[in-house]
């Protein structure tokens, strides 16, 4: 009986760390050139890190990735529940808190 439990437990874990983990990927979708830091936080919650000027900055794509000027100041980091892959989003702000690069990182 107490397997059971255990296993239930964990089934009901799996199934709202997807259902978060979709929630998250459809509000990173969302972000917006722009975005004030504000709505960001309301859209993904508190970031599981906070890095300074990244190197280089993107907007959705690998082609797009380019050297930063100066306009991205601040990374907020997020990461899915369930990784199989070591994926990972960011946002970056500039010096007005609003949004100027988004990427999606997945480990090869």
């Amino acid at each position: 009986m107490i397997l059971a439990s255990v296993l239930f437990l964990a089934f009901l874990w799996l199934c709202w760390a997807w259902q978060q983990d979709a929630a998250s990927a459809r509000a990173f979708a969302r972000v917006q050139r722009g975005d004030p830091e504000a709505h960001i936080l309301a859209l993904l919650g508190r970031p599981f890190r906070i890095t300074g000027p990244p190197s280089n900055v993107a907007w959705d794509s690998a082609a797009s990735v380019r050297t930063n000027r100066g306009e991205c100041i601040r990374e907020y980091w997020y990461a899915p529940k369930l990784q199989i892959a070591g994926e990972e989003w960011t946002v970056g702000f500039d010096v007005h808190s609003n949004v100027v690069s988004k990427f999606r990182y997945v480990s090869p």
